[in-house]
């Protein structure tokens, strides 16, 4: 059975749980409510865990106070790249287009965020965020009234529901605070995982030196001398190779149509009969030049091929980023992004591709702590910057309004409060729909432009 069916099947099981409880009146009775097509299991216990943590109010108003900077400055920034992004986005072939899934971080539904680990992940993240608010709204002496948990199909995550009025009432840097704890929260533990990824896991592991396949072509070469998908190449014609560079030197050492010992860790070996990139690819792609995205290749008829496609980035390289992400820009970006590897079959955390790199102790618990860890540090990124965003209702958008209503505050003091929150609600209401026309063009974009075009 698909995964996609076994979702639809549990997803029918869960609205019909919903209709039952609502038509019974079960949902009043046991305090529950819907929060869009979630539903809200409320209760007035944990209350005192909040008190206990609050106790280390110097703490946690600290990290609140350095949180609120950070958070402001991640809004802008975010901000000015969803819009900067839109230039890019008109210029992107249809063929480019990511799928609107993407924009849907629920396990299962976005292709890239596996079940398992993304439901623990966003339980944990989400329970971690709002926890958070609770936590400060407790520090400045603001009432909760409920907590509870948050279930679509699966629990996703745990809310705390503060007093509106006393959040009101208070000062505007302690709401503030407040909206920034959960971003705030989520970020702090982003890097902590990171470093316990990086620092504690990676930077034991190792890369098996050669060159991964990550596709044949059909009836070519490699495919008739029995060459598969996840052979790593580690010598030809009895030279080792450690990098793709490495093997392509050593096979435009022979000419088309001749004989190549290739090498497969860990110990078998292949006769395989080169073929040119004109008689394999077509001489117009393989004269095309690279900047026009062709193979760029000079030479096409003496040129020696096999009709492979090898991983990128090669898993020596793989390894390097992910235990020092921040050594180079591009490693930072494989490593944010590493999740969208997965579209390509490249995600270096799962079979075949951890295959070639070698476990510091017992494989299976590695892997699963690697990746474990991994997404917990991915989904807390996401979620962090995603609440950042100024768009009502995130934490973000909370945190705009404030900040635009003190901007006012302080430019025209005599004005009236009522005048003051018309302009607020009509600055957050024109960012919020720009920033979200910004993000759903991220998957119509193209479209749009082919028709103008």
């Amino acid at each position: 059975m698909s995964p996609f069916l076994v979702f639809l099947l549990l997803l029918n099981a869960y609205l019909l749980l919903v209709f039952l409880l609502v038509k019974t009146g079960w949902m009043r009775r046991l305090n529950m409510a819907l929060f869009g097509p979630a539903l809200m299991i409320k209760t007035q216990r944990g209350r005192g865990l909040l008190d206990w943590l609050a106790k280390a109010r110097r703490t946690f108003d600290w990290s609140a106070g350095f949180g609120l900077y950070m958070t402001g400055t991640i809004m802008f920034l975010m901000s000015v790249l969803l819009v900067l992004q839109l230039w890019v986005l008109f210029q992107l072939p249809v063929e480019a287009t990511p799928s609107p899934r993407l924009i849907l971080g629920i396990p299962g539904i976005n292709p890239i965020i596996p079940v398992g680990f993304g439901i623990v992940a966003l339980i944990f993240a989400v329970a971690v965020h709002e926890l958070s608010h609770g936590v400060l709204a407790r520090v400045h002496d603001l009432k909760v009234k409920t907590m509870g948990i948050l279930v679509f199909i699966v629990p996703i995550g745990a809310f705390v529901e503060p007093d509106e009025e006393e959040l009101r009432a208070t000062t505007r840097r302690k709401r503030l605070k407040v909206f920034a704890a959960g971003p705030t929260s989520n970020l702090f533990f982003a890097v902590l995982f990171g470093v316990l990824f990086s620092g504690v896991l990676m930077s034991q592991a190792e890369a098996i030196p050669g060159v991964a396949v990550q596709g044949i072509e059909l009836d070519g070469p490699a495919d008739v001398a029995g060459l598969e998908p996840g052979d790593l190449i580690t010598g030809v014609n009895g030279v080792p190779v450690s990098r793709r560079d490495d093997f392509s030197f050593e096979l435009n050492k022979t000419r088309p149509g001749e004989n190549v010992a290739i090498t497969i860790h860990p110990d078998r070996q292949f006769q395989v009969r080169t073929d040119s990139c004109s008689n394999l690819y077509g001489r117009e792609n393989c004269t095309r030049a690279a900047s026009e995205g062709g193979f760029g290749i000079p030479d096409p008829d003496n040129r020696s091929f096999i009709g492979i496609r090898v991983i990128l980035p090669e898993p020596p390289q793989a390894v390097a980023w992910l235990s020092d992400p921040f050594g180079t820009l591009r490693g930072t970006l494989y490593y944010v992004g590493l999740p969208f590897e997965a579209l390509g079959g490249n995600f270096p955390l799962v079979g075949p591709y951890n295959e070639y790199i070698v476990a510091p102790f017992h494989a299976p618990t590695f892997w699963f702590l690697a990746n474990l860890v991994y997404w917990l540090f991915w989904i807390n990124l996401m979620l962090g910057i995603t609440n950042a965003l100024p768009i009502v209702p995130l934490d973000g958008g909370h945190m705009f309004k404030d900040f635009v209503g003190g901007l006012l505050e302080r430019r025209n003091p005599t004005q009236s409060r009522e005048r003051r929150d018309a302009v607020v609600r009509r600055t957050s209401l024109v960012v919020t729909l720009t920033l979200l026309v910004a993000i759903v063009l991220q998957f119509f974009a193209p479209r749009i432009a082919r028709l103008f075009a």
